[in-house]
């Protein structure tokens, strides 16, 4: 398999996360307690994680070594929070189920799911700002704005809907421009 061709599935991955991340924003809006939509949301954040390689290396030329650090933060943010969506949906009930103070003990659950969060909202900023300065510019300011309108009150759906589309279109535009020279977007 030439780069050129692993560099497209991986942006296929980015491609087919954001889709799923805005189906699955609308239906938590919908049902907010649906269990085959925590589900399939981390599916697509798993997809997103594995798509962002393909993101990275289709453009890497482009985006430098700022680049270079907003992905390094954007890989450890996503890791991160796809442990803390683990742990909601796979492993929560059944400790609550055990013991149900279990939550009640101490914060330093809740120490972890913000750093998580807060890794995740920097890493997604900085990598749209890599984005817009130098690679896909829509696309960057869309994920600049989902890292902001997470931390305004009431903002995680539109936040999350907003970067499903911006990752779907960095995945859609790299799918479309890596010719024979992958890393640049010609």
């Amino acid at each position: 398999m030439t780069s050129q061709k692993l560099v497209n599935a991986l942006a296929l991955f980015s491609v087919l996360g954001g889709l799923l991340i805005i189906v699955t924003q609308a239906w938590f809006f919908v049902t907010p307690d649906s269990i085959y939509a925590t589900y399939l949301d981390q599916v697509g954040y798993i997809f997103i994680l594995l798509g962002a390689i393909g993101l990275y290396f289709g453009q890497f030329k482009n985006l430098g070594a700022f680049g270079l650090f907003s992905f390094i933060f954007l890989i450890i943010g996503l890791s991160l929070w796809l442990g803390v969506k683990w742990y909601q949906s796979f492993l929560i009930e059944d400790l609550l189920a055990f013991d149900s103070k279990v939550l009640d003990s101490l914060p330093t659950g809740f120490i972890g799911h913000m750093f998580s969060v807060y890794l995740l909202l920097f890493g997604v900023l900085l990598y749209g700002i890599a984005n817009a300065w130098k690679g896909v510019r829509w696309a960057g300011w869309l994920l600049i704005i989902a890292s902001v309108a997470e931390v305004i009150p009431f903002g995680t759906y539109v936040a999350q809907l907003i970067a499903g589309i911006g990752f779907a279109w960095l995945g859609i535009t790299v799918r479309k421009n890596v010719k024979e020279e992958p890393g640049k977007l010609v």
